[in-house]
């Protein structure tokens, strides 16, 4: 039986058709690590780089390796697998983080990402020689032309809904954090 897992950091459709091989997925969403303010949704940064969620990294992909996955995709353009490919080569090779520190000094994305705090950490455990890339970008979601085209149309009570869906979850989220930052 092959074991795959999907690490989903926004929402992803799966549809399986029939095959003669039964597969085992195991689907882990998390929350950005490092949001950088690029989503809709503006959440409050949480701190992944301290000694409690590190400790906390490391029981989850304890777990995950004993699934035994076969293998693991995260949120990476999958056209831009080679660098992909690249970065967790140093990883494996334990010089993943001093490569960022040197070539990226100022960008915590590459030392707090969920992809490099747990999906790596987790494929290294599991032994596996490859993370998969299976992101597509090349689909725009034009939100701020949907809210003026909402505008437009006059459809306020549409917007004012949206505008809330959004404000309560950052509001959930950034209190979800805290409560996570004050857990001992």
């Amino acid at each position: 039986m092959k074991n795959i897992i999907f690490f989903l950091f926004m929402t992803l459709s799966v549809h399986l058709h029939a095959q003669s091989t039964k597969k085992e997925i195991l689907l882990i969403g998390t929350f950005h690590f490092n949001n950088p303010g690029a989503d809709i949704a503006q959440v409050k940064n949480f701190d992944i780089m301290n000694k409690k969620s590190q400790n906390e990294l490391e029981v989850i992909a304890n777990k995950i390796s004993t699934y035994k996955p076969d293998k693991i995709f995260v949120e990476w353009e999958y056209n831009k697998q080679a660098r992909l490919d690249t970065l967790y080569n140093l990883y494996i090779d334990n010089k993943y983080f001093n490569y960022i520190e040197e070539r990226y000094p100022r960008n915590s994305f590459y030392q707090q990402n969920e992809m490099f705090q747990l999906a790596f950490r987790a494929a290294n455990k599991s032994k596996l020689l490859t993370v998969y890339g299976i992101d597509y970008r090349q689909a725009n979601f034009p939100f701020d032309s949907l809210m003026l085209a909402i505008d437009k149309a006059n459809q306020s009570n549409l917007k004012k809904e949206i505008e809330g869906t959004l404000k309560a979850y950052e509001m959930k989220e950034n209190q979800d954090r805290v409560k996570l930052s004050n857990y001992p």
